[in-house]
């Protein structure tokens, strides 16, 4: 049996015209799955943009509505901070700028996004984007990470936040214990046993980690702990996947929770590393990869920050 073909890939230019006016028109979502995987295997991290104190840096939010963009969308826009050097966390359509006063040139490519089409989110269709760095006027909204001072250095991050979600969640944490299947060096959480009787288990529902001074800085310590809290926050969001799957879900929600919260990433790569090849193998397989994952990434984002009033949505 012969391997299968695989699909041709789509370039942003084949949506520029926004009539959309094609007798095929391109596939938005094939677009967008094509768009981070190949961001994945060029080594880039397409959710990973590091904490700053500039009010204009984060993660992207639209113009118009000050919400963040939800989804596909944040790995999109956020992977423009390497490929394209966009520092600011301001974007919108040609429309959104102009309703503030702005100008966007002809001359100026826009950034295509998968908007959702329907109430209950299974349908997308493409919109045209750009940065606050590529529009005219737009000077109140761009970004100053010219300067080292404005990105948050780890040591000096403020843990307000994180000690805040910590304390309404109250997560059963153990420091430097282990149990009888971990030794106490093991950073992870022990799922509860059975995953589908919580709250009602025999055994587990707890995170294992090591204390502060074993990590080279709070920020390392505070960013694993959040990817522990994601996994955590999988059974109080009744979802269940494979471990791969649920690997990528805590690697980008640990950066979207410290994105949210102020606390810079860990500089440790090794577990993203780990698990890339499995991803690779799990978005060949499915083209929703992606968009399903997202959606879990905000659906356990929502739940831990929400009652915090932490947060917002958009797109």
């Amino acid at each position: 049996m012969y391997p299968r073909k695989p699909p041709r890939l789509i370039f942003p230019e084949e949506f520029y015209d926004e009539t959309w006016e094609r007798e095929e028109p391109p596939c938005i979502i094939r677009f967008a799955h094509q768009r981070i995987k190949i961001a994945l295997q060029s080594a880039r991290i397409p959710w990973k943009i590091p904490v700053s104190y500039d009010p204009n840096c984060g993660l992207p939010c639209n113009l118009r509505t000050k919400s963040r963009y939800r989804g596909v969308n944040t790995l999109l826009l956020c992977d423009t901070f390497r490929t394209k050097n966009f520092r600011s966390k301001w974007w919108g359509t040609k429309d959104d700028w102009h309703s503030v006063g702005c100008c966007v040139n002809d001359d100026q490519e826009p950034i295509v996004i998968a908007m959702c089409h329907d109430d209950v989110g299974s349908q997308f269709a493409p919109a045209l984007v750009y940065n606050a760095a590529q529009v005219e006027g737009a000077e109140y909204f761009r970004a100053s990470l010219d300067k080292l001072d404005a990105l948050v250095v780890n040591d000096e991050a403020d843990f307000g936040s994180i000690g805040r979600l910590l304390e309404y969640h109250a997560p059963d944490i153990r420091f430097d214990v282990g149990d009888e299947n971990q030794s106490p060096d093991f950073n992870g959480y022990v799922p509860p046993d059975p995953w589908l009787d919580h709250p009602n288990h025999t055994s587990g529902d707890y995170i294992l980690m090591q204390s502060e001074q074993y990590f080279h800085s709070r920020a390392d310590h505070y960013s694993i702990l959040l990817h522990e809290i994601m996994h955590w926050a999988e059974v109080r969001t009744g979802w269940i996947d494979r471990m791969p799957a649920r690997e990528f879900v805590a690697e980008a929600g640990m950066c979207i929770l410290g994105l949210e919260l102020g606390v810079p990433h860990t500089f440790c790569e090794f577990n993203h590393r780990k698990w890339l090849p499995y991803w690779t193998i799990l978005c060949h397989e499915d083209e929703k990869f992606f968009f399903s994952m997202m959606a879990q990434v905000d659906r356990a984002c929502d739940f831990l920050l929400a009652p915090l009033g932490i947060g917002d949505t958009d797109a």
